[in-house]
């Protein structure tokens, strides 16, 4: 049987982890080589359902003066729902987020971000998420639908491109490029 609480952060394995086969998490929300990245770290709770992470956020983050910015803020929800599917043993992508933005999240505090497993449908995971300030206030609340995905799949697809440093898009590898270009007329 699992703890009721395990920290997990991009440094764990994990079946996502796994299903990466040995590359680098640069993922913006949690992994540790996005030089530019939050490098969020998640405690999941396996009895209640959900993944918590306290952030500070510096002002290279704000929107509206000494705020978060709310791409940021929908990002940080993202996450903590993202997280909870790992509870599930499962990997699965946004398909859905709705943001209620009920007061404005401070930069340079102390914020807990939690995230909640409401259902599930086939492959449909329903969640939310919310933020709160250190005195418990509510500040942002957020639904998601996650849609599971056969991580090998996606992965091994995702594979047979290489991602060139001068340009961060995925780049098909010279075969599939050469076998594109003798099939255009």
């Amino acid at each position: 049987m699992k703890n009721k609480q395990e920290n997990h952060d991009a440094d764990t394995p994990s079946l996502l982890n796994q299903s990466l086969g040995g590359r680098v998490n640069r993922c913006f929300g949690c992994g540790p080589a996005n030089e530019h990245g939050l490098k969020l770290r998640f405690s999941l709770d396996h009895e209640a359902g959900t993944s918590t992470a306290k952030v500070k956020l510096a002002r290279r983050y704000e929107g509206p003066p000494g705020h978060i910015h709310g791409g940021i803020i929908a990002t940080l929800l993202d996450e903590a729902m993202g997280k909870v599917n790992k509870i599930h043993n499962v990997v699965a992508m946004t398909r859905h987020i709705e943001i209620d933005y009920l007061r404005p999240s401070p930069l340079s505090q102390l914020l807990t971000v939690t995230g909640r497993f409401l259902r599930r449908d086939g492959r449909k995971m329903f969640m939310e998420s919310e933020i709160h300030d250190a005195a418990g206030k509510l500040l942002v609340r957020g639904k998601g639908l996650f849609i599971v995905i056969d991580p090998a799949a996606f992965f091994a697809k995702h594979s047979k491109e290489r991602v060139s440093a001068a340009c961060p898009v995925a780049v098909p590898a010279p075969k599939a490029r050469a076998a594109r270009k003798q099939r255009v007329p």
